[in-house]
């Protein structure tokens, strides 16, 4: 029978239970658990979080008939389903339908259509249209949604692309020696949704994007869901890379190199907090759209670290005041590359190159993911076995107290530049130093159970001579087309 009340297919929170959390869907589907679905017109406003689904997936109490628990790790709520009705806490909640779904082995489990959540999301959300004036491309999972549905007549398409994705999650192998081919069906689902989406546009008045930002929208929207199923596929295929560079990123971190160890000019030996911090972040990035704005903006924090560095030791401006050109940049950023130690560089590179498709195509993004790629293979190719003694000191790890300063003056951004640049030029840095934080203990927990770093003496020896930094960096860069970096680094005549 039809449902009168609620369409399962378009309901919000049974699409996020299948697409975003298709981990505790299986889970539910082999322990025949029961699912609470609100109808989705109390939804509006609310946000489907792991704490949210985890109170409407439930399991029978082990103590009394009729009543029920939550799924989460603690069983925080309890239920009683009595006459077509959910006790709760706070009052009654009304059963509107009970359906009856099948799992694999054909065993029967119940979903019930309730009248409003068993309990309300911590998390709000503005369903409003998003601001896109000032945006390039829209970035996280939820811009993409609110985006996409302020379309007028975009349900349908929403959802027979959320079916695309669910079928995908829940039946495609992706496998490591087929990764272009998981990469080529995700590349046809993407730009069948976003034709439909230009079609609709033709006949409205929408003109904030253009069609290759839309396309961009659509594309990240369904990486940032499958991105839990493709991504670790990825890490495997790229395990031994990633393990081997993070051997040595290891190495020559506990060996203290710095700038101009590498080949850095002095004008430019400085430390750049802000530019390590935000590639440290990488790996919690859920998408390669978001993974190659991170890389864009490490470069972007790198130049504003080096122009306060010069503003502080070499103002006022003179034609004599140094630039920073493309050759200083493979050497300094290899230095932050080893202060941050992101994990899965490779795997990372990989994902941005091979699954994200419009962005990378842009000149600035397309050259950030060249400039890391180039600063990967001079690590990987050089033993690093001639490094001339450092006349600096560089500090190992970022104090408590340090990181939340860099944190608040990525936030703030107040200190001032060599040539100040209009607001709408600078790249707003909005991670919250928790965030921050977490990632960092998290990566440094893992990476202390993955690798075992080998003795420092294997890459640095204690008799080295000096190296010949033109010859080293200049021949590798001479492979690359740009010779600079553009507005935000000039090129030294």
């Amino acid at each position: 029978m039809a449902l009168m009340f609620d369409d399962l297919e378009a309901n919000p929170f049974f699409n996020a239970l299948q697409t975003k959390f298709v981990h505790k869907f299986k889970e539910l589907q082999r322990n025949l658990w029961l699912i609470c679905v609100p109808c989705g017109k109390s939804l509006k406003g609310l946000s489907i979080t792991q704490d949210f689904v985890d109170y409407h997936v439930l399991k029978p109490s082990p103590f009394f008939k009729s009543h029920f628990i939550t799924t989460d790790a603690n069983s925080k709520g309890s239920f009683e389903i009595d006459e077509g009705t959910i006790k709760t806490p706070s009052g009654s909640v009304k059963i509107l339908m009970e359906e009856t779904a099948y799992n694999e082995d054909y065993k029967p489990y119940r979903i019930l259509i309730i009248e409003r959540p068993l309990c309300s999301s911590e998390k709000k959300v503005e369903l409003q249209s998003v601001d896109v004036s000032n945006k390039d491309f829209i970035l996280s999972e939820i811009e993409c949604t609110l985006f996409l549905e302020s379309f007028p007549g975009s349900a349908d398409i929403l959802k027979m692309l959320d079916k695309k994705i669910r079928v995908f999650n829940s039946s495609y192998m992706v496998l490591p020696q087929y990764l272009e081919d998981a990469a080529a069906k995700l590349r046809s689902i993407s730009c069948s949704a976003a034709e439909e989406f230009c079609r609709l546009l033709k006949h409205t008045s929408f003109d904030l994007f253009s069609n290759k930002k839309l396309s961009a929208v659509v594309e990240n929207y369904v990486l940032c869901h499958v991105h839990d199923k493709v991504f670790p596929v990825i890490k495997k295929y790229c395990h031994e890379e990633d393990k081997k560079l993070m051997q040595k990123l290891l190495s020559l971190y506990e060996s203290y190199v710095t700038p101009d160890q590498l080949g850095v000019r002095e004008p430019f030996c400085c430390q750049t907090p802000s530019a390590v911090v935000e590639l440290a972040s990488l790996n919690s990035r859920n998408s390669p759209s978001e993974k190659l704005n991170c890389l864009i903006t490490t470069l972007e924090l790198l130049n504003q670290d080096i122009e306060h560095f010069l503003f502080e030791n070499c103002y006022p401006v003179s034609k004599d005041t140094p630039r920073l050109t493309s050759d200083d940049l493979i050497p300094l950023l290899v230095g932050v590359i080893i202060q941050a130690r992101p994990q899965y560089l490779v795997s990372n590179l990989y994902y941005m190159q091979n699954f994200c498709w419009e962005m990378s195509s842009v000149d600035k993004y397309g050259f950030s993911l060249v400039t890391f790629q180039a600063a990967k293979e001079y690590l990987k190719c050089n033993e690093f076995d001639f490094l001339k003694p450092s006349s600096r000191k560089i500090k190992k790890e970022l104090s408590l107290g340090e990181l939340m300063e860099v944190a608040v003056e990525m936030q703030n951004n107040t200190k001032p530049s060599v040539e100040p640049k209009p607001a709408q030029c600078q790249s707003p840095i909005d991670h919250q130093l928790e965030n921050v934080t977490k990632m960092i203990e998290a990566s440094t927990r893992e990476l202390r159970e993955w690798t075992r770093p080998k003795d420092s003496s294997s890459f640095v020896k204690k008799k080295i001579t000096k190296i010949n930094a033109e010859e080293n960096v200049g021949d590798f860069l001479s492979s690359l087309r740009q010779s600079s970096l553009g507005i935000s680094y000039g090129k030294q005549s």
